[in-house]
């Protein structure tokens, strides 16, 4: 198993947690590294999205639309409209990473800017969206605890995210992570003629001297 920080790579943090229980392969650095993690026995295989994964990451986010919980959209949306959401997702900065199983994309976790002004450069929004088929097996947690460890790597202080205050699963997700809740916007949205609160999410980041694994420690 590759060490992190060797053979050119660059160092992931917060990824020598856990037991061997499963592989989780990163991309994005440069290179691709695996890794031994817990995580209920599963195969985990988290890598930034490809061109060819689009239709699968718009077709998990479209199946999100009708149940009005996770997305303001209220109509599905095109593979060729998030060509240009897709192409500002840069694995160094503002990554967007999907799960496999079973051989195809099932998650994804975007990181993205927030409000476009430079003095909120160490500030990101994410979204997180999993297959029905996968969800309640702790593929969101995974991702999301893995954005929480590496952000500080993307030169990121602060994470955010924007949930519906009906949306108990989401929220009590990103509670376990240990985000708190930093703003409240009542009745800020309308579906399906109900006037719906939004919850703004965030994390401030620890540094990442205190949990990079040592060059000489390797992973455990």
């Amino acid at each position: 198993m590759t060490s992190p920080g060797v053979g050119g790579c660059g160092r992931v943090p917060g990824l020598a947690w856990g037991v061997s229980l499963g592989w989780l392969t990163v991309e994005g650095w440069g290179c691709s590294q695996l890794y031994a993690i817990g995580l209920r026995n599963l195969l985990m295989n988290v890598r930034h999205a490809r061109a060819n994964d689009l239709s699968a990451i718009v077709g998990i986010y479209n199946a999100a639309i009708p149940g009005r919980m996770a997305t303001a959209d209220v109509s599905p949306v095109s593979v060729e409209s998030r060509y240009a959401w897709f192409s500002g997702h840069v694995p160094e900065r503002y990554p967007l990473w999907v799960t496999e199983r079973d051989e195809r994309v099932v998650g994804w976790l975007s990181f993205r800017p927030f409000y476009g002004r430079p003095a909120y450069a160490a500030t990101a929004e994410l979204a997180i969206y999993i297959d029905p088929e996968y969800q309640g097996q702790g593929l969101g947690r995974f991702l999301l605890d893995l954005a929480v460890a590496n952000g500080p790597m993307l030169q990121l202080k602060t994470l955010l995210a924007f949930v519906f205050a009906h949306n108990l699963a989401s929220l009590g997700l990103f509670e376990q992570a240990k985000f708190q809740e930093w703003g409240y916007l009542p009745r800020i949205a309308q579906l399906d003629g109900v006037e719906r609160d939004l919850m703004i999410l965030g994390h401030r980041l620890e540094s990442p001297s205190s949990f990079l694994p040592s060059s000489q420690s390797g992973l455990v």
